[in-house]
């Protein structure tokens, strides 16, 4: 069995290291050089989850506004807030399975 602090830095199969101290520890990268590239590494994926959880919103909100607007035996969708709770279901489920995953 792994100890408190090994489960903290495991990720799945996989272990997690700082990419700060892995960029420290090269000899011929300057320590400022380091910070700057984890700085733009930082910035980087910041932008990236930024733009895949609005690109997520964007589909979720375009699949919503084709459920709502089209004719289901001859009536429109009414119930929106049903479809908000099916996706807040989906979410906690999906946060559950991953709090016990990990």
């Amino acid at each position: 069995f792994r100890s408190r602090a090994q489960k903290s830095n495991a990720i799945g199969p996989f272990h997690y290291r700082s990419p700060v101290l892995f960029l420290l520890k090269k000899q011929e990268m300057s320590p400022d050089d380091a910070h700057a590239s984890s700085t733009r590494s930082a910035a980087f994926w910041c932008c990236f989850y930024g733009a895949g959880i609005i690109g997520t919103l964007l589909v979720y909100g375009l699949l919503q506004e084709g459920i709502m607007t089209v004719k289901y035996d001859g009536e429109l969708f009414k119930y929106s807030v049903f479809l908000v709770m099916c996706n807040r279901l989906a979410a906690v489920v999906f946060a559950i399975t991953m709090a016990l995953v990990r």
